[in-house]
C-alpha cells in the first residue's frame, strides 16, 4: 500500500483496522505537510496557475458537482487529452500532470484517464475512520512490509526464495525476472510478460543540517520546467520520526 492509500483508495477505517491486525501504528500528516509546491518560472509556487486558468478550473469543479458526467473520462482518453479538455492546457501542465506524476511516474499521453480518474465518477460508500487525511506506519513504509511479513508467516504462509513443484506460488518479481522464472516452468504465462512495459526511477535522500529545505509537504516539476526530475518530497515535514538531526 501507498502512504496515500488511506484518503484515495481504501477508507481511513479499512486502513486502520488492518493496520490494528498487523500490530502497526500509524501517524497523520504534520501540519506542515499541508503546504504543497509547483515549481513555475524557476519559483515554488502554492498556487501556479494564472487568474484565468484558475476561472477555467472553478468551472470545471462547478460542472463535477452539477453534470458530472460532461467530464468523465472517455474510453482510451488519456490523462492529457481529459485534462485538456476539461480543465484546460495551463492546469493541466501546472496542476494535474505534476501531481499525477508524482504519483504514477508515467508519461500523461500514456495513462489512462479512466483507469486513475474513473473512481471520482463512481458513487462508494467509505467508513471514516479516526485518523484523517494522509496515514502513514510510524517510521515509515518498512515497518508495514515487516508487520505484514510477520502476519503471513504466524498464519501458515511460507516465503521461499526456491520453488517447488506442485506447490501453489505466489511469484512476488517484477515482470522482468518473473519471465525469466516462469518461461521453464509455464512458457504461455511468461511470453504473456512480454507486453508488460516497466519504467525506472531512481530516489535519492538528501540530508541537511539543521531546518533547511522545503517548508511543507515538497515540490513539484512540470515538465516544462526542464528537469528531468518529477519532484522533492520533505519527509521530515510530513510524517514524524522520517530524520534525525544532523550531529557534526
Amino acid at each position: 500500500l501507498a502512504e496515500t492509500a488511506a484518503n484515495a483508495l481504501l477508507s481511513n477505517a479499512l486502513v486502520e483496522d488492518t493496520a490494528n491486525d498487523l500490530g502497526i501504528k500509524l501517524v497523520e500528516a504534520l501540519p506542515s505537510a499541508r503546504k504543497r509546491f509547483i515549481l513555475r518560472v524557476g519559483r515554488m509556487r502554492r498556487w501556479p496557475l494564472s487568474f484565468r486558468a484558475s476561472l477555467r478550473l472553478g468551472w470545471a469543479f462547478l460542472l463535477y458537482f452539477v453534470q458530472r458526467q460532461k467530464l468523465e473520462p472517455m474510453p482510451r482518453e488519456s490523462i492529457q487529452a481529459w485534462g485538456h479538455r476539461a480543465l484546460g492546457e495551463e492546469a493541466t501542465q501546472y496542476l494535474l500532470v505534476p501531481a499525477l506524476s508524482g504519483i504514477y511516474a508515467g508519461a500523461p499521453e500514456d495513462l489512462s484517464a479512466s483507469l486513475i480518474l474513473g473512481r471520482f465518477f463512481r458513487r462508494r460508500e467509505l467508513q471514516p475512520g479516526k485518523l484523517r487525511g494522509s496515514v502513514a506506519p510510524l517510521g515509515g513504509m518498512q515497518n508495514w512490509i515487516t508487520g505484514f511479513t510477520a502476519y503471513l508467516k504466524t498464519h501458515g504462509v511460507e516465503f521461499s526464495n526456491q520453488a517447488e513443484e506442485c506447490i501453489p506460488t505466489v511469484v512476488a518479481l517484477p515482470p522482468n525476472q518473473a519471465r525469466e522464472f516462469l518461461a521453464p516452468r509455464s512458457p504461455r504465462l511468461a511470453a504473456g510478460l512480454e507486453s508488460i512495459e516497466t519504467l525506472s526511477l531512481v530516489s535519492v535522500n538528501c540530508f541537511f543540517e539543521g531546518r533547511e529545505g522545503i517548508d511543507g509537504f515538497g515540490c513539484l516539476f512540470p515538465r516544462s520546467e526542464g528537469f528531468r526530475v518529477l519532484g522533492l518530497l520533505a519527509n521530515d515535514r510530513i510524517f514524524p520520526g522520517r530524520a534525525k538531526d544532523c550531529v557534526s
